[in-house]
């Protein structure tokens, strides 16, 4: 599954509508364009947690819970996703940023 793909399959199933948030619908459009970069920003912390959850043990000697980093992993690329979405990132646009971003870094 190409970008394209995963980020209509992200959209799709994790849609920002007035069942899943019924709050939205008392906000103007800037309004609710805020609460969905906060709501998703609040989901990568979230994510993030979950990694310092995995990891932080090992340093009491307990193994890396890698089905918990695994886990993580993957909830903070499809909320990476629902984020480039919200403000307007195309799939196209967010992978041609990071091949700019990786030009222009890594000049000989």
């Amino acid at each position: 599954m190409d970008l394209n793909n995963l980020m209509a399959v992200v959209f799709e199933h994790w849609p920002f509508d007035y069942d899943n948030y019924p709050r939205m619908q008392k906000l103007s459009e800037e309004e609710k364009r805020a609460f969905i970069i906060r709501h998703i920003l609040m989901h990568q912390a979230k994510a993030v947690a979950k990694v310092t959850e995995a990891v932080e043990p090992f340093d009491h000697g307990a193994p890396l819970d890698h089905n918990k980093l695994q886990l993580s992993t993957r909830n903070f690329f499809i909320n990476t996703l629902r984020l480039a979405s919200a403000i307007g990132i195309s799939s196209e646009e967010l992978a041609a940023y990071v091949q700019q971003w990786v030009s222009e870094k890594h000049k000989p």
